[in-house]
């Protein structure tokens, strides 16, 4: 098991710049990525928030499309690996909350097929990249989670995901 938290790579990753001056210098360059329907020249009128908003959705789009094609990558490099080994299907649980989280377990089937430890960790790695992917900063507050089962055979992961969230009702009643 991984904790993400602890793993500075993986959070710079997963998360936003903190800092314009950070985001000024990744998201200098005045051009989208392919797709994502974000305009390619920053508003030049509006605020100065208005600007920084579109520097992050800037920096967004370009952060997913370097995530889907680095996914799409691994995928295919493990499913290789999985077929050789035998594995028909991998159901993998993870779980987040508070900032951090990590993949809880991880079967194979069928039972019995033992990974080395660098295709073990690598998928790990891959599932919780697969589920934050779909579901970007699940882990933070109350948190979420969720199984992944990837059908081998197929090349087909199904993913499902809960979001954990407080809820409130509030009712004020005057003059009774």
């Amino acid at each position: 098991m991984r904790d993400w938290d602890q793993s500075g790579a993986v959070s710079q990753r997963r998360r936003a710049p903190q800092s314009r001056s950070h985001s000024n210098k990744i998201l200098g360059e005045p051009h989208s990525v392919s797709g994502t329907g974000i305009a390619k020249q920053p508003p030049s009128k509006g605020t100065e928030n208005d600007r920084h908003k579109y520097r992050l959705r800037q920096y967004n789009g370009k952060w997913a499309a370097e995530r889907d094609a680095e996914n799409k990558d691994t995928r295919a490099a493990l499913l290789a690996q999985l077929r050789a080994l035998g594995v028909t299907e991998v159901t993998a649980e993870y779980e987040g909350y508070g900032d951090s989280g990590n993949v809880e377990d991880i079967t194979l089937q069928p039972s019995g097929i033992a990974l080395p430890a660098d295709l073990s960790s690598q998928l790990d790695n891959f599932a919780w990249a697969f589920a934050y992917q779909q579901h970007p900063g699940f882990e933070n507050n109350d948190g979420g989670y969720g199984t992944l089962t990837w059908d081998i055979a197929k090349d087909s992961i199904d993913l499902d995901h809960a979001d954990r969230f407080v809820d409130s009702t509030h009712s004020y009643h005057e003059g009774l």
